[in-house]
């Protein structure tokens, strides 16, 4: 429900043509939408309830909303990441510390401090497209590839390993019982 109420914001522009970063979540429909369709999970939520990160898959930013205020925050340009814009799925962190973004335009995962709300390195791993990327409350972020491997990334100095599992992965879910 609440992602389908936020949907009006993505692809927004001005009058003028330029990409609208914040403004009143009331006036969104009021505004001129482009045709530009989210990504395929675009949405997470912060641990605490009271912030949105929003992908959008044609262009190099993360909108976030103020879910208190009801307002479109700020922007978070993805382009240090890489220049593609085929953003898709994100996942933060389980401290929400970190935004994980999957690009499938050049491939990698944009990580973004949630605090500065900037790049701090890209991951160069081709994600694969259904439900690739997940975070577990132990600190890490797991990343399923289209090649068959999976990335273990540490939220703490965002050092990874991989394994190969030989078939190509399109989604991962993560046990609650079995770490």
């Amino acid at each position: 429900m609440l992602q389908a109420g936020l949907l009006p914001l993505l692809g927004m522009r001005s009058g003028a043509g330029q990409f609208i970063q914040s403004g009143e979540l009331n006036s969104a429909m009021a505004l001129e939408l482009e045709g530009t369709e989210t990504g395929m999970l675009p949405l997470a939520i912060s641990p605490d309830g009271t912030s949105a990160y929003l992908t959008m898959a044609e262009r190099d930013v993360v909108l976030v909303v103020d879910l208190r205020a009801g307002r479109v925050r700020s922007g978070i340009d993805l382009t240090p990441a890489g220049p593609f814009t085929q953003w898709d799925q994100a996942v933060l962190s389980a401290d929400g510390s970190l935004l994980f973004v999957v690009n499938h335009g050049i491939g990698g995962v944009a990580v973004i401090d949630t605090t500065t709300e900037r790049v701090v390195k890209a991951l160069p791993f081709r994600a694969g497209f259904s439900d690739p990327i997940k975070a577990s409350p132990a600190g890490k972020v797991y990343i399923a590839l289209q090649d068959g491997r999976l990335v273990t990334v540490s939220c703490a100095d965002l050092s990874y390993s991989t394994m190969s599992l030989g078939v190509p992965l399109d989604s991962i879910a993560l046990s609650p019982k079995r770490a």
